[in-house]
């Protein structure tokens, strides 16, 4: 079976049967971040798209909450931010000095934190 990676573009022939596709041993990019961006593309372009090759749209804005993998092409693509919970530049949630620093934002990318604010703007996107 042939499988393209909506990150990297990248094909791969897998059997039904290997079990490694979610450790990202061939696409670089683990089933999870695939699925966050191919959600991002359907939202803001209507279509699942190569996040690579998107055109840079600094109107698009958000930030990540410690992303990894994606957060160089994001940064290129998007006016996009990386945030982290023990450094620069911060993000905790629960902490209104941090909420303050993030507005009017577009999206807001959670891969790994499993809480909300109630403070997000009604007009952004969680993905």
């Amino acid at each position: 079976m042939s499988f393209l990676c909506n990150i990297t573009g990248q094909t791969f022939n897998l059997d039904d049967t290997e079990k490694d596709r979610e450790l990202a041993n061939r696409f670089g990019y683990n089933t999870r971040f695939r699925a966050i961006c191919y959600i991002f593309c359907k939202l803001f372009y209507g279509e699942c798209k190569l996040l690579t090759t998107l055109e840079e749209n600094k109107n698009i804005k958000g930030i990540g909450m410690s992303d990894s993998g994606w957060a160089t092409i994001f940064e290129q693509k998007f006016n996009y931010i990386n945030t982290f919970y023990h450094t620069s530049p911060f993000l905790n949630i629960y902490n209104e000095g941090h909420l303050k620093n993030y507005n009017e934002l577009d999206f807001i990318i959670s891969s790994d934190v499993g809480s909300s604010s109630p403070r997000i703007s009604n007009n952004s996107v969680i993905v």
